[in-house]
């Protein structure tokens, strides 16, 4: 953290939460009659920045209609660093092994990743290992484009370094960043003495949503303070619903001056911005090399998400462009997690920024030292974090079957064993056959059973729970069959749930809204009519690659699309439901990252309905007959 010794500057800003949505001309005309200028607004966030030439009228202002809450600006801090030693390299890139940060680069390395942010005191935008790195920067405390060091700085180097452990070039000198081929978007959020202050934060963070909006994704944030700003919190929840999908947002958890001190314990003594609870926030305590919290590390079973390197790191220092040193801190461990976030997306450019979250904690390496210091009971891993971690499931609806149906659960790579499962609600005209790699528990109309992840649910009519274990960082694919009892319309319902270990606390978005398991789900229906089998054959099953398209069957029918049996007999590939936007545009029903659940439709002896690939990470159903 940084050490944060200047007084307020000469003007006297204040910071303004207003309705939304925000009409800049009229706080501006309300702040101009109350003898100040209206710095600028966060349209998004409902929150504005004004200066005035003496303290602001803040009674005066809070009592304006569409006021929601008005305070003087303050400083962000006091809060203490350790100390740093120099050296001329960095011989030791422990923290890059404990991350597996160079297996990691063999999927992604950042350079077709976003634009990541930083906001601190200052950068050497000159430094040999951050040629070619630096997209963008901006002073908000001078109000122009050099975001330079400030020497009176509580740390100097902090902005410095923070950006070396981020995205240091892969050039054979000093170190290289987790995500080496990143670029970075510099905010300086400080005064020319260095002071950081709210109002300056809130003002880049407006600037994220609008000129960094499409192409800043992580924001790093190793900066706190144990005062709660309402303004700083609006404008980082904004951030998490931008349209480009969000911006992660990872928050250093804190230091103690002290080994041990007695208010480390983020849980019952609140830092912000790292305390937000908001589902694209990550926040990060520091391990040493064993794994073990580092003694001068904050901490919180609940309110701190992971722990990353963040002991004896080396990285860029600020005498000069070939400076380097040594130095700890949780500032030091959250770039550590903001080049890993950007190694994601990177990877998997699709995601939310939730998304990223999820994946970044369910894909820790567990530590005993770390069980009941951090949420995730687990450090980080970027190797894990790139690779598909997290079951994403995509929308499916409306889709029919004759006689015998099927239906493929298909989850890639989850990051920790989990499981998948499937409720079913099919009413007594058909049953789930029992098959291999899945458990089928039976349950009648206004029972209750126990789904993973959701507790105890009664189901409405006549259904079945289908349960598969998910490997860690594997693939697997579990055919479900539908068998027709008697003759019936029916329309069944299937909830689908995906979870896997250290994911389950965070809720992420379905269909637009929260899933309070904090486990991605989908719904979907089939409406069909179905008839029981008249032969007593086994119906063909298949159980081939999933990635190759099946050979039709020849059924005398010249055309490629489905053989016509009749109005009740619709069948074909599956619409997307739009939930997710994963589905390919032309064929629809599919899978993205991490989780797919695939329909497929059997017809005896008319469609047979097979799943190719369509690029490297999606899948999308067709009929090949």
């Amino acid at each position: 953290m940084l050490v944060i010794l200047s007084t307020l500057a000469a003007a006297s800003p204040a910071i303004l939460g207003v309705e939304r949505p925000v009409d800049e001309a009229v706080v501006a005309e309300a702040v101009a009659r109350s003898g100040g200028a209206l710095r600028r607004c966060f349209v998004a966030a409902g929150v504005c920045t004004a200066d005035f030439p003496g303290d602001p009228p803040i009674d005066a202002l809070r009592a304006l209609p569409f006021v929601r809450y008005a305070h003087r600006d303050a400083l962000i801090g006091p809060m203490p660093t350790s100390a740093a030693v120099a050296t001329p390299e960095c011989p030791d890139p422990w923290d890059m092994v404990a991350v597996r940060a160079v297996d990691a680069w063999a999927v992604a390395d950042g350079g077709s990743g976003p634009l990541v942010a930083v906001q601190d005191s200052g950068f050497r935008v000159s430094h040999e290992d951050l040629v070619g790195a630096v997209n963008s920067q901006w002073d908000y405390g001078n109000g122009d484009s050099v975001a330079e060091v400030e020497p009176s700085s509580g740390v100097p180097g902090h902005g410095t370094f923070i950006a070396g452990v981020i995205a240091a070039r892969d050039n054979e000198v000093g170190r290289s960043g987790v995500a080496p081929g990143c670029q970075l978007y510099l905010q300086k959020i400080a005064d020319d003495r260095g002071a950081l202050y709210f109002s300056y934060a809130i003002d880049a963070l407006g600037n994220l949503a609008t000129s960094g909006a499409d192409r800043v994704r992580v924001l790093n944030y190793s900066i706190a303070s144990t005062s709660y700003d309402a303004g700083l919190a609006d404008a980082i929840e904004a951030l998490g619903a931008l349209d480009n999908g969000g911006v992660v947002v990872v928050a250093a958890a804190a230091n103690c001056l002290s080994p041990y001190c007695g208010d480390a314990d983020n849980d019952a003594y609140p830092v912000y911005p790292a305390n937000l609870d908001f589902p694209h926030v990550l926040s990060v305590a520091n391990h040493d090399r064993d794994g073990s919290l580092n003694p001068y590390s904050h901490y919180g079973a609940e309110t701190v998400d992971l722990a990353a390197p963040g002991t004896d790191l080396c990285s860029l220092d600020v005498g000069s462009d070939r400076a380097y040193l040594v130095a700890s801190g949780t500032s030091y461990a959250a770039p550590m997690v903001a080049g890993a976030s950007a190694l994601v997306l990177d990877a998997h450019p699709d995601l939310t920024a939730a998304e990223v979250v999820r994946i970044v904690r369910a894909s820790v390496v567990a530590e005993a030292a770390l069980a009941g210091r951090v949420a995730t009971g687990g450090r980080l891993d970027a190797w894990r974090a790139v690779n598909p971690a997290l079951p994403r499931l995509s929308a499916v609806d409306d889709v029919s079957f004759v006689d015998d149906g099927a239906f493929v659960l298909g989850v890639e790579g989850p990051a920790a064993e989990g499981v998948i499962a499937a409720l079913i609600l099919h009413g007594p005209s058909l049953t789930v056959r029992d098959g291999a790699g899945y458990a089928v528990t039976r349950v009648e109309a206004g029972g209750t059973v126990e789904v993973p992840g959701e507790g105890e649910v009664t189901v409405p009519t006549e259904g079945a729970l289908v349960v598969a274990e998910l490997p860690a960082h594997a693939s697997t694919m579990v055919e479900v069959g539908l068998e027709a009892v008697e003759e019936a319309d029916v329309d069944v319902t299937i909830r689908v749930v995906a979870s896997s270990e250290g994911a389950a606390a965070v809720v992420a978005p379905v269909d637009g809204a929260a899933d309070a398991t904090g486990a991605p789900a989908l719904v979907f229906h089939v409406a069909a009519t179905v008839t029981p089998p008249e032969d007593t054959g086994e119906v063909p099953v298949d159980t081939g690659d999933p990635t190759e398209t099946e050979a039709p069957e020849d059924t005398g029918d010249p055309g490629p699309g489905p053989v016509d049996s009749g109005p009740s007999e619709s069948a074909g590939p599956p619409k997307d439901a739009g939930g997710c936007g994963c589905a390919s545009s032309s064929t629809g029903g599919a899978g993205l990252l991490g989780g797919v659940v695939l329909v497929v439709v059997r017809r005896r002896a008319s469609v047979r309905a097979a799943v190719r690939r369509d690029g490297a990470s999606r899948a999308t159903l067709a009929p090949t007959g």
